[in-house]
Formats: structure tokens, C-alpha cells, sequence
């Protein structure tokens, strides 16, 4: 074993996971949200302190993050004692930067599990997950043609870019009809199938 592995299989020597593949410590993430701000909300705390989308959050007031809630704990009781915070940052130019946020005012009954969100304007980075059919089961989607790996571009001719686009467009038809045309069908120029 050439390298640090959870894995039980690695401490035995069965693992198989090739080093490089390996995140270092500081970039292991344990609930899936990157330590990167995805968005600001406008007139916020956050947006004041000088926050921008593309921020990686490396240390609040000295004490380092391992991922978007690792600190949050630490946050409530920050905002509860109205102090100022320092988050070491590294921005998008790959340059560090110190955000100052400043907790004097923030009313205690805002205080909560939307803290970084609601209260400080601070929303972590998630990927766009692609239209693209993971899995299907007996229903309309089988029995219109839709095959596991087909990637929906279009919802009744509107333009589909993520999962949530299509589920929206999906969404607005109420149970009714609507066309869906999958990639290849877009790029073949076929007439679209009926889905219901």
C-alpha cells in the first residue's frame, strides 16, 4: 500500500484504487457539496464581505474546512456570539483573499439550519446534473422508446439543458402530453414521439 485508504481492502493490501485517484485531505469532501461558494445571494452578508461565486472556503478564523458544512457548527456559534469572522478563501484566479464577515448584527432568531444560505447569503457549489435517463421502469417513458442513456434536449420544443429543466418541463403539463425528443432523435431530424 502506496497510499492512505479508508478501505478495509487497502489496509489488507487488496486495494485496487490507484493512488493519483486519491484526493488530499484538504479536498475530500464528506456530505458531497464541494467547500465552493456556487452562489452569492444579492444584498447579502456575504455578498458585503466581498464573496464571489468560485470562492473555495479554505479556513474560518484560522481553522480549516473540509467541506461546504464541515464549519457550520462553528458558524451558529460565531453568529450567536455576533462576532466577525475571518474565511480564508482561494478565488477563482487561484489567489488567496481574506473575506471578513461581520456578525455583530445578526439577529439571533435567524439563527438555523439555512444559516449559510438564508441568513449569510453563502449557497455551496452543485453540479448541474445532465437530462440523461439513469434507469426506467414499465410506464410511458418505456413504452414511448426512451432507452437508458438518452439525453433529453428538448421538452415541447423548449430547450433542455439539466435535470431540473426537464423536470419542470415535465412538471408544467400537469399530467397531460408533451413531446420529448431525446439527443439522437434531435440530431437524426426525425419527428418527435408523443410521451405521456
Amino acid at each position: 500500500m502506496n497510499h492512505p485508504c479508508p478501505l478495509r481492502a487497502c489496509a489488507e493490501g487488496g486495494c485496487r484504487r490507484p493512488a493519483e485517484k486519491l484526493l488530499p485531505r484538504h479536498q475530500r469532501n464528506s456530505n458531497g457539496v464541494k467547500r465552493v461558494v456556487g452562489k452569492v445571494m444579492e444584498g447579502s452578508r456575504a455578498e458585503q464581505a466581498g464573496f464571489r461565486v468560485g470562492d473555495e472556503l479554505l479556513r474560518i478564523d484560522g481553522k480549516e474546512v473540509l467541506s461546504w458544512d464541515h464549519r457550520r457548527l462553528y458558524l451558529f456559534r460565531r453568529a450567536l456570539d455576533r462576532a466577525v469572522v475571518r474565511i480564508e478563501v482561494r478565488d477563482a484566479q487561484s489567489s488567496l483573499r481574506e473575506r471578513i464577515l461581520d456578525l455583530a448584527n445578526f439577529p439571533a432568531e435567524e439563527v438555523g439550519a439555512g444559516l449559510m444560505e438564508l441568513g449569510i447569503g453563502l449557497f455551496g457549489y452543485q453540479p448541474q446534473a445532465l437530462p440523461e435517463i439513469g434507469a426506467l421502469e414499465p410506464g410511458p417513458a418505456m413504452r414511448a422508446g426512451l432507452e437508458i442513456g438518452d439525453r433529453i434536449v428538448e421538452v415541447d420544443a423548449r430547450p433542455v439543458r439539466t435535470w431540473e429543466e426537464l423536470v419542470a418541463g415535465t412538471k408544467s403539463t400537469c399530467g397531460g402530453k408533451y413531446y420529448i425528443t431525446p439527443e439522437e432523435v434531435r440530431h437524426f431530424a426525425r419527428e418527435p414521439e408523443r410521451y405521456r
